[in-house]
């Protein structure tokens, strides 16, 4: 099972980096795009939170302040209810080859739950407030669709098969999976004669050739990916005289992601007879792959606000690194279409003539159970309040991305390769918040900006993200509704497989727009 684990991974990992570095360590399963996938989160919370962009370190005053920074609900006064719902749209554009593809999706999700219950002790009493929260934050989305297609004069997915096993794999480790249970890419590939002994090798016993046209072909995908990341806080804030704030909270983690992917590639004028009357050996091919990732995690956070002034306030807070035990399953299909073409297998070391048509083979459902550390997550931030005429507020985090681990895998295999990986590729990462509030009686409107910086040290694969975020709120004595509308922006590549030159590389451009409603009520 370790060896199993081993070689699924590897093949898999090659087939799904949505931006990696050269410098990938040897050994390296493709864990370490998760690291980065379930890492680089986006700030949640109520709509009020939102709009301002997350920039709530400083400010408090918001049920949302027990994922970021509990000491802000130290400055609640009352006791409410809230809860928020979302509806987003995931835009990708898809440029390949010469070629550009536009795709979308949206969906709809309960985005926030808050019950915080507040006591003011007036005054004249030293702790003159306290808070208890109960949160839930949906902190990242996964949705995205993606569609390419182009025509590639120079290699083809067969190529990549060949890459992995040529001179690597003997050819008695692809006979056992054909007898035992399927569960590598290479395997696949083996099991439909895309990829086959080359019988001049008697030696080694582990070369391998193709038979079929390795270009031009045409080449498409469709990939599906959805889940979220949400957190439960429970949390609790202390105001000391209206100048000293004191929080902190325990964070219960969940994940949940999902990819499903369909490759193709089609061989130019594979019908069109050849001189002789002959057409080419291979029609098209199919990949199918279901991968489904799910996890549950903890972590703590602590934090401090100082009010030395009414209008000017400042905060930090600590989030501790979120240790997750995650459950991975995946399976692949390969179907591979041939023109009835007659081929030559051994069995026994008889030659026997085959004639290719139809070929199917499915890896078995591979499961895995591991633990992944997330960073830790260090926030300060300023606010100036403005009077009853509203405020301006920003934040800074700091999170080392390099810092990720994964272990403790079951069945048994090594995390070597893909920590190294983690530490070489990643870096530490300055994300910026700033938000802003203008009131007019019982009316909001809010506005705010983040950038996230590039988690990559390789400046080509730049993963940073941009927010822009508006909306506006109507607040009475017992009820409040607001409304917030977030933008993102970011870039990104994806590597359809990868071989030591000339790989095959989508550029992506997506945006996201979100809303979010939330109300409260007294209680």
């Amino acid at each position: 099972m370790r060896i199993k684990s081993i070689i699924f991974a590897g093949g898999f990992a090659l087939m799904i980096n949505a931006a990696t570095a050269q410098n990938v360590a040897p050994g390296s399963l493709g864990y370490y795009n998760d690291a980065l996938r379930f890492s680089q989160t986006r700030f949640g919370g109520t709509a009020r939170f939102q709009g301002i962009a997350g920039a709530n370190t400083a400010l408090g005053g918001d049920v949302s302040s027990a994922f970021v920074n509990p000491a802000g609900l130290g400055m609640l006064r009352k006791s409410e209810m809230t809860f928020s719902f979302a509806g987003n749209t995931a835009n990708t554009r898809s440029s390949f080859l010469g070629e550009t593809i536009s795709a979308g999706n949206f969906n709809l999700n309960l985005n926030h739950l808050g019950l915080h219950f507040s006591s003011d002790k007036g005054a004249e009493s030293t702790v003159r407030g306290s808070t208890f929260a109960i949160t839930m934050t949906r902190n990242n989305d996964f949705q995205e669709l993606i569609d390419y297609r182009g025509t590639n004069n120079r290699n083809s997915i067969v190529d990549y098969f060949l890459d992995r096993t040529d001179g690597r794999v003997p050819w008695s480790d692809l006979d056992d999976e054909l007898r035992n249970g399927i569960f590598s890419l290479e395997g696949l590939a083996y099991a439909t004669y895309l990829i086959n002994p080359f019988f001049g090798d008697n030696t080694t016993r582990n070369s391998y050739e193709s038979f079929v046209p390795l270009a031009p072909t045409i080449q498409a995908e469709n990939i599906n990916r959805s889940g979220a990341q949400s957190q439960w806080n429970l949390a609790y804030g202390l105001n000391i005289k209206d100048k000293f704030y004191l929080g902190a909270g325990l964070g219960i983690a969940t994940l949940r992601y999902s990819q499903d992917k369909v490759y193709t590639e089609t061989v130019i004028n594979s019908t069109a007879p050849l001189p002789g009357g002959q057409r080419l050996p291979l029609n098209n091919l199919e990949l199918t792959e279901k991968n489904r990732q799910t996890g549950t995690g903890i972590n703590a956070n602590i934090g401090v606000i100082l009010r030395p002034t009414d209008f000017f306030r400042i905060g930090a807070s600590v989030t501790t690194p979120t240790v997750y035990r995650i459950t991975d399953s995946y399976e692949a299909q390969l179907a591979v279409l041939y023109n009835n073409y007659p081929f030559t297998e051994f069995r026994n070391g008889q030659p026997i003539i085959r004639v290719l048509s139809n070929e199917r083979a499915r890896t078995d459902m591979i499961e895995s159970r591991y633990t992944m550390r997330t960073p830790m997550r260090i926030n300060g931030g300023a606010a100036f309040i403005l009077g009853k005429q509203g405020f301006i507020t920003a934040d800074v985090e700091l999170v080392d991305y390099s810092s990720a681990r994964f272990s403790n895998p079951d069945p048994n295999f090594s995390f070597a390769g893909d920590n190294a990986t983690i530490s070489s590729i990643y870096r530490s990462a300055v994300n910026m918040r700033f938000g802003g509030e203008a009131r007019f009686g019982n009316y909001r409107l809010r506005g705010g900006y983040a950038r996230y910086q590039n988690p990559m040290q390789d400046a080509n694969d730049n993963l940073s993200r941009s927010f822009i975020t508006f909306g506006g709120g109507l607040r009475k004595e017992n009820f409040f509704l607001d409304a917030a509308v977030i933008t993102s922006f970011f870039d990104s590549r994806y590597r359809i497989y990868r071989l030591p030159q000339n790989e095959p590389t989508v550029n992506m451009s997506s945006s996201r727009i979100g809303l979010t409603v939330t109300a409260g009520f007294s209680i």
